[in-house]
């Protein structure tokens, strides 16, 4: 037989794989904390599915919200771009799709 059920939980992803696109997040973390304005805040996590970027906005400020999304997506292209192994599948069309309160 070669189908198998899909298992219930992801498993972890390889550390050269998280390495690397450690390195791509980082990237555009540091590009978003380097905006002086509207960017209060930024910092990286990393879980067994992978990384996540979190920025925080003044609440006066979050008609940027948009803005910093956009900032964090082109980040997130650049240093893909520049990296050897990390591809951002769907760059040229649709890479990023929209969640609630970011992507």
């Amino acid at each position: 037989r070669w189908l198998s059920p899909a298992p219930r939980s992801l498993p972890a992803l390889p550390d050269f794989f998280m390495q690397h696109t450690g390195q791509v997040v980082m990237y555009a973390a540091a590009v978003l904390a380097s905006s002086a304005h509207p960017v209060i805040d930024v910092h990286t996590t990393r879980d067994r599915k992978g990384w996540s970027i979190v920025a925080k906005l003044k609440p006066e400020d979050l008609h940027h919200t948009e803005q910093v999304v956009a900032w964090a997506k082109q980040a997130l292209l650049q240093a893909s771009e520049q990296s050897s192994c990390v591809y951002v599948m769907g760059h040229r069309r649709a890479p990023f799709r929209p969640r609630p309160h970011g992507f």
